[in-house]
């Protein structure tokens, strides 16, 4: 039985002597690009998810996951501090099939087909934010520009004692200034050790110029929405919401 979701994960490799960190030559007919696997998936030599993952995530072929923003996700969960681990098990598949909704919901097919990778004009021209259900990942609102998401967030506090009564969030992570950053690596002091701070990896997905590939997008949105990452959550996962 295949299992989808991992706390932990065993990764082998093609070459040399066998380790828990290398991949080693699977048979497989069906997928003659796949050399191995990570996390219950196949990988291709380039160490990108083969159509087995997408099948699972229930996204389109053209969107290539790299195996390491992944590993990255289940790592930080599994070294987090007691407050901060939500999850005993991260489901990858449902995560990164959950990023596909909202994407595809605030962006178009296709914007998102008319091009293998994207340049700052373009993401930058993208809707800056949404307004969502989390318990169905439904959009009810796109916010096109940095100004409609603060504006829509102002209006959604309660003006006594500032707890939201609608939620918006942006598609990719701003820092402290205001400017874009979709692939963070670090963040602040206050947060150091949780389980969403992970580090996506965003080099795998850009070409020599820079430019960012539709995988690269959808992974970007998943790094920046903690709440579409699914599976088995712990106790503190349960009573934090998130």
């Amino acid at each position: 039985m295949k299992i989808n979701s991992y706390s932990t994960y065993q990764i082998t490799n093609i070459s040399k002597k066998e380790t828990n960190n290398e991949i080693k030559k699977v048979d497989n007919k069906a997928d003659d690009k796949k050399v191995g696997e990570v996390l219950g998936y196949g990988v291709d030599k380039d160490g990108f998810f083969t159509s087995d993952f997408n099948k699972a995530a229930g996204i389109p072929d053209n969107y290539k996951i790299h195996s390491d923003s992944l590993k990255s996700l289940v790592e930080q969960n599994n070294k987090a501090h007691i407050i901060g681990k939500r999850f005993m098990e991260i489901d990858i598949a449902k995560s990164v099939g959950n990023a596909y909704k909202v994407l595809s919901q605030v962006v178009s097919e296709d914007f998102l087909n008319s091009k293998e990778f994207f340049n700052k004009e373009d993401i930058n021209n993208l809707p800056c934010g949404f307004e969502i259900d989390n318990s169905t990942f439904s959009v009810g609102k796109i916010l096109q520009t940095r100004y409609d998401f603060e504006d829509y967030n102002d209006k959604n506090i309660h003006a006594r004692d500032f707890q939201r009564i609608k939620g918006a969030d942006t598609l990719f992570h701003y820092d402290g200034d205001g400017k874009m950053d979709m692939f963070p690596v670090h963040s602040d002091s206050f947060s150091q050790g949780y389980s969403i701070l992970w580090d996506a990896k965003g080099d795998n997905y850009k070409n020599n110029q820079g430019d960012v590939s539709r995988g690269g997008i959808l992974i970007a949105v998943l790094r920046n929405n903690h709440f579409l990452v699914e599976g088995e959550r712990t106790y503190w996962g349960k009573m934090s919401g998130g």
